[in-house]
């Protein structure tokens, strides 16, 4: 992951050793992740930062009632960091032999026009695939473990007194 086109480095964790198999989590702090992406110039230009309201065929997240209820309830000058995270299986050859979950990151934030362009959004990290032989309870909980350790940021920056 580190030769990929980036200026931010990825870590690797083992989260679980189970019938001599051993899984690992390959992530960048979630962080450095929207830090990165709030570095391009003309993504906060057009950086939505309040509740705006608009016509209702717009698809923008910040005219929505759930960011209008929100920022409602908010002290005076906090404002909302909308995080999008999503996955989808990916072949990691040409045989499709080898499976990854890539977790991409997002800002809600972003107008959706723009958000959609490759730069606006980052690899977060690659889940690995679990085999299917292991059991349902001990699969659930390896993915709880992945995003725990994906979401720790944001709960490093809770304890230190910072409020997301």
């Amino acid at each position: 992951m580190n030769n990929m086109k980036s200026n931010l480095s990825y870590k690797k964790i083992k989260v679980l050793d189970h019938d001599n198999t051993e899984y690992f989590l390959y992530y960048m702090p979630l962080i450095s992740c929207i830090q990165n992406i709030l570095e391009i110039s003309d993504i906060s230009q057009t950086f939505a930062l309040e509740y705006e309201e608009l016509y209702k065929t717009t698809k923008n997240k910040n005219n929505g009632k759930w960011w209008k209820t929100t920022q409602s309830t908010l002290p005076t000058g906090a404002k909302i960091l909308s995080i999008i995270l999503y996955s989808d299986a990916a072949n990691c050859d040409s045989l499709g032999k080898s499976q990854l979950h890539p977790i991409d990151l997002s800002l809600g934030n972003i107008p959706t026009w723009r958000r959609n362009r490759p730069d606006a959004k980052k690899l977060l990290g690659y889940l690995l695939i679990i085999k299917s032989n292991i059991g349902k309870e001990i699969k659930r909980q390896l993915f709880h473990k992945y995003l725990d350790i994906i979401l720790e940021s944001i709960q490093t920056f809770l304890e230190k007194g910072t409020n997301l």
